[in-house]
């Protein structure tokens, strides 16, 4: 009985270890976006509230992995805009 409990113990523990651990960050202008793009770390969701951007240079380097990539969003597909003399450079 000892034994059977301990290897459920076990066997829950392992599965658990693996499940994604994600953190969400939204932003809701220009000056935070910069600052999570900066900051993200393995595991982040960058979400992008719904609006316009206008004039703002996104350097976004991360070091996301393949079990907890980082991911950069819109709040709605299709409601965020980045005008006007703006650039989105992507690199990890």
């Amino acid at each position: 009985m000892k034994k059977s409990l301990l290897i459920i113990s076990l066997l829950l523990l392992i599965v658990s270890c693996q499940q994604k651990v994600t953190k969400s960050i939204i932003v809701i202008n220009a000056s935070e976006l910069l600052e999570a793009a900066k900051n993200a770390q393995a595991g982040d969701d960058i979400v992008v509230k719904n609006g316009t951007y206008k004039d703002v240079e996104i350097v976004f380097q991360g070091e996301g992995t393949k079990e907890n990539p980082i991911t950069l969003k819109a709040e709605t597909p299709g409601k965020v805009f980045i005008e006007g003399v703006s650039s989105l450079q992507i690199g990890g």
